[in-house]
Formats: structure tokens, sequence, C-alpha cells
């Protein structure tokens, strides 16, 4: 949390809106927050703090935040992450002079003591090819990697997610279909910490099950707001997202209920995974031992561990 405010405090933008929302952390965040803000006495102003009445996961809190924003822009930052100093100047004054609804950046995946760039392939950034790219898994749809434009996240088609996982893609999404200008500045902003135990990173049979809820419900989400603008150009895409999500039960198959979601979730997925000119045969050789219930034999050789 140090690490994040002072990187944020820090940023040579003078004129931000800080939102920090407390999800009933049970730890000393909000402490930590006050304290690292007193050296930041010209910040005091622009920071606004809420505390939730109970933990309510990141996409309640995400919501809350962008409901209660006056920016002309938004951006979001996790707490165990932390950006550039010229991060939002710079990404803020790209916005401007390019007439941005939305701008797209690379960043560094680090594990505290090193960090690599990740560069995000949006070569000609058509907005077709960034949203499939996207849906598909094949790129990070991370709200803390896109400036989006206020106004946007408040027109009437946005459909807010409820479940954790993939939250921030389902929003970034539609809000790329609905945008006019998408940009993509190929630079490195944004610190990802990879947290191994981390809500996205922790593997245990609670936490396989959670996070195939919250994806299968977001990828509904996604579904339900591309039939409402009559979009089919995403068959494919969705198609593997959905393998995606039944997949994050690999690890649990070998109980006979979490096999029956994984086969009977998407009952029809199978025929037009094999159909599919997209998935290799390793993908489907995979699927097909699953299936017939084979693939608890592969998944004991790869060596999976639960956590406690």
């Amino acid at each position: 949390m140090e690490r994040c405010a002072r990187s944020l405090f820090e940023q040579t933008l003078d004129d931000i809106e800080y939102l920090f929302i407390d999800d009933a952390s049970p730890d000393r965040s909000v402490e930590i927050l006050l304290r690292i803000l007193e050296e930041y006495p010209h910040r005091k102003e622009q920071v606004k703090i809420h505390h939730m009445d109970r933990n309510s996961g990141q996409a309640i809190v995400r919501q809350w935040g962008i409901q209660n924003s006056s920016g002309e822009y938004i951006i979001h930052c996790d707490s165990d992450d932390w950006v550039e100093k010229d991060a939002y100047e710079n990404l803020y004054l790209y916005a401007i002079s390019n007439k941005c609804d939305i701008v797209l950046h690379d960043y560094f995946m680090s594990d505290g003591a090193e960090k690599k760039v990740v560069n995000l392939n949006f070569p000609d950034v058509e907005k077709k090819s960034v949203i499939s790219t996207i849906i598909s898994g094949a790129e990070r749809g991370s709200l803390c990697m896109a400036l989006v434009k206020r106004e946007i996240y408040f027109k009437e088609e946005m459909l807010f997610p409820v479940g954790d996982m993939t939250e921030d893609s389902t929003l970034l999404i539609q809000m790329l279909w609905l945008a006019d200008n998408i940009k993509h500045l190929p630079k490195p902003y944004y610190n990802y910490y990879r947290n191994a135990s981390s809500t996205t990173n922790s593997l245990s049979v609670a936490s396989c099950e959670k996070k195939f809820k919250d994806c299968c419900n977001n990828t509904k989400l996604i579904e339900e707001f591309l039939n409402e603008h009559c979009c089919t150009l995403f068959k494919e895409d969705i198609l593997i997202r959905k393998l995606l999500n039944i997949n994050l039960l690999l690890p649990a198959i070998y109980k006979l209920p979490y096999y029956l979601k994984w086969r009977y979730t998407y009952p029809n997925i199978f025929s037009q995974i094999l159909r599919s000119k997209r998935l290799s045969w390793a993908v489907k050789g995979k699927i097909i031992l699953a299936y017939f219930g084979f693939y608890p034999v592969y998944h004991f050789f790869k060596g999976y561990k639960f956590a406690k």
C-alpha cells in the first residue's frame, strides 16, 4: 500500500482526483495511507477515502469509485501495484491531443524485485481486433492499463458486473465497443505486481469454483451486451472464453460435482471446440481426455498443488 500510494501522490500531473476505497480491510491499509498522505500536503484536498460497510469485492468497489468520480478521464490502480511518476500526465496529454476516448498502454510485470516490459499486441488498434484479443484472453483487459473518458462509463448500454474475476475486462470490452477513438500508447507506465497469494493466482478447490462462477457470469454479461448490439463478430472468441471458464475447474475435475459442472455448463461447446480452426489439437486432446474422464491422470502428472 505504501509503495502504491507514494507512486500516486508523486505523479507529475497536478490536477488529479484520488478515490481510495477501503473494502472493509482487516489490515492497516487506511492507517498507512493517511500516514503517507501527511508527506504530500498538496494532495490532501484531492483525496477522498470511502469505507465500504462490508467486504464487497473488486467489482462492487470499482463501480462505487466510478460512480463517485468527477474527472474528465478515469483510470484504476490496484493497491498492490504502482505507477511510473509521469504516467498519468503523459497519458492525459496524449488523450487530449489525440481526442481519445480510450488510451491503452503497456506495463511492467514485477515480482517486487525485478520487472519486465509487457507490450500489448495492438499493432493497428482496430476496434474489433482489440476486442477480439481481450474476449479470447490473448491480451489482458485491465482497466489499470486503460485511460477512459468518464462519459463512456455512464452510457446507458453499459452493464456492470458483480463477479470479481474478469470484471475489469468485462467493462473494458463494452467501452471499447462504445468508443469512437481508441489509441495505444506503446510505453509501459503501470507496474503489475505478480502476487502468488492474490485472488487471481490462489489455487484451491474453493478458489477454482469461485473463479469459474464469476467468469461464467461475466461471460454471460458480455454475450448479453453483444447481442443487444446485434453483434455476431466474436462468436469464436466467446467460444474460447467459455473454454477458459470451464478449464478453471480442471484442477478439481477428479471430484464428480466439478466434472459435471465442467461437462454441462456449456453442453454444446465440445463439438464447436473440435470444429474450431483457432484451437490446436493439443488443446483439443486435453478436452477429449477430460470429456471421457481421463484428464485427472494427465493433470496428476502435471503436478497441480492446492493451497490449504
